[in-house]
């Protein structure tokens, strides 16, 4: 089975002044929905990953996802 979930990511994302991470605040949802991993852990994953120029976009990222998390 397939479920649909709808959510003003879009809008959301404009609205918190953070319009390019619509796609975060989508992942904070899935997250919420399926258990597929923890915030914590996706902090991790985006603290190995993110190269340390860009370190300082993991904090707004996770804000998104702890957006979409409470959606």
């Amino acid at each position: 089975d397939i479920n649909a979930y709808y959510i003003p990511a879009t809008q959301t994302a404009n609205d918190e002044g953070i319009p390019r991470l619509a796609n975060m605040i989508m992942l904070g949802k899935l997250i919420e929905i399926t258990k597929i991993a923890t915030i914590e852990q996706v902090r991790a994953a985006l603290e190995k990953s993110v190269p340390p120029s860009k370190s300082s976009l993991i904090d707004t990222n996770i804000k998104a996802i702890e957006i979409g998390y409470r959606i």
